[in-house]
């Protein structure tokens, strides 16, 4: 939490800003806010992932009375459905619009948890493992969208 207020306090290179029709100071100002706010995002979508990642666990074992090994196996499902839609948001990313990328994985994730919702089996567990998969396509737009208000070199400020 001590970095979501240190993050307006922190100074990023100046010559990183990206500069449009001579206007510095505005983009500056806009970036700036644009990066917090997909800073800000980002936080949410692992705050979320993190969530359903102990719900799983949690529901599984009290609502559906199945062992801690067990209910870890969807857990492992969760984790690797997350990889993929991570790895197949990137190269959509790509081809797309991000905001038709956005549409359609929040839509599935609310009919997986929909399902899960009503589901009183462990097919209830195995979609919410889904929503795992369409969740994280979303991660690759918040990344680059909060790097694309500064020009190169974007790879140091990803920290790769």
């Amino acid at each position: 939490m001590l970095f979501l207020f240190l993050i307006p306090y922190s100074r990023l290179p100046q010559e990183l800003l990206v500069e449009k029709n001579s206007a510095r100071t505005a983009v500056r100002e806009k970036s700036g806010y644009v990066f917090i706010l997909y800073w800000m995002s980002l936080f949410v979508y692992v705050g979320v992932e993190v969530t359903i990642a102990s719900f799983i666990i949690n529901h599984g074992i009290s609502e559906y009375h199945i062992s801690a090994y067990r209910a870890a196996h969807f857990l492992v499902y969760y984790w690797s459905f997350i990889i993929i839609g991570r790895l197949m948001g990137g190269f959509i990313i790509s081809n797309r619009r991000s905001t038709y990328i956005i549409l359609v994985s929040v839509i599935t994730a609310i009919t997986f948890i929909s399902i899960a919702m009503i589901s009183r089996s462990i097919w209830g567990l195995l979609m919410l493992a889904l929503t795992g998969f369409s969740h994280s396509m979303i991660f690759p737009i918040i990344f680059s969208g909060g790097l694309s208000c500064f020009k190169k070199p974007t790879v140091v400020l990803s920290g790769v």
